[in-house]
């Protein structure tokens, strides 16, 4: 699964079996290093054999002269439209077009179905998991001021709680819910959550989260 993966992300790119053995491999003596790669590419082959009618050689191609694999399929990945559709949420929020930006960050979280390839630890892997993680930390933090812009205070408030929960030291996760808060007429609320965020804040970081008082102040919560 790591090396379909791995051949999925790299498009038609051909990647070499040097650089695959020491991705996957790199622990091991170099002999033993090709049998592993030898026998992941053969169950590759026996799995795409099985859900595709094309012969799984015309898919997953294997140049022995230049010892390189590539994957020749055409296919479209999740997390690729989901980054697409939060981009071009963030820029029809830039243009003020709230309810474009909103329907473009509904469709990214809908593709958003858990952290990518959950349970493997490689260096790729992480970093690619980390990405999306920010990513789809964007997708509710533009939901969130898309649905306050539009009035939805409540499903403005959900957002944030749910951005809270993905990084509860985001400084804007934390106003935009004190912000929903607010203007949905329970200030006692967000005083609340404002005197625990500072608490919080100080006890992690050692220091007050500056920006949020600013926004508690432009709210007319705090003096």
């Amino acid at each position: 699964m790591r090396l379909f993966a791995r051949l999925c992300l790299s498009r038609a790119t051909p990647l070499s079996d040097e650089f695959l053995m020491e991705l996957f491999w790199g622990d091991t003596d170099q002999t033993r290093a090709r049998n592993s790669l030898r026998n992941a590419l053969h169950q590759v082959r026996s799995t795409i054999r099985r859900f595709l009618a094309e012969p799984a050689a015309a898919v997953l191609r294997r140049s022995r002269k230049n010892q390189t694999v590539q994957l020749e399929l055409d296919y479209q990945i999740d997390f690729e439209v989901f980054e697409q559709n939060v981009e071009e949420a963030t820029r029809s929020m830039a243009r003020a077009d709230w309810e474009g930006a909103l329907r473009l960050a509904r469709r990214a979280l809908e593709l958003y179905r858990g952290d990518f390839l959950e349970g493997l630890d490689d260096e790729w892997v992480l970093s690619l998991r980390a990405r999306l993680r920010e990513t789809r930390m964007r997708a509710l933090l533009c939901l969130a001021r898309c649905q306050l812009n539009l009035g939805a205070c409540e499903a403005a408030e959900l957002a944030a709680r749910e951005a809270i929960i993905l990084d509860d030291l985001r400084e804007e996760a934390h106003t935009l819910l004190m912000e929903s808060l607010s203007r949905d007429g329970r200030s006692a609320e967000a005083v609340c959550h404002y005197e625990k965020t500072v608490a919080l804040f100080e006890f992690e970081l050692g220091v007050a989260p500056r920006g949020l008082r600013q926004s508690m102040k432009a709210l007319g919560l705090v003096l």
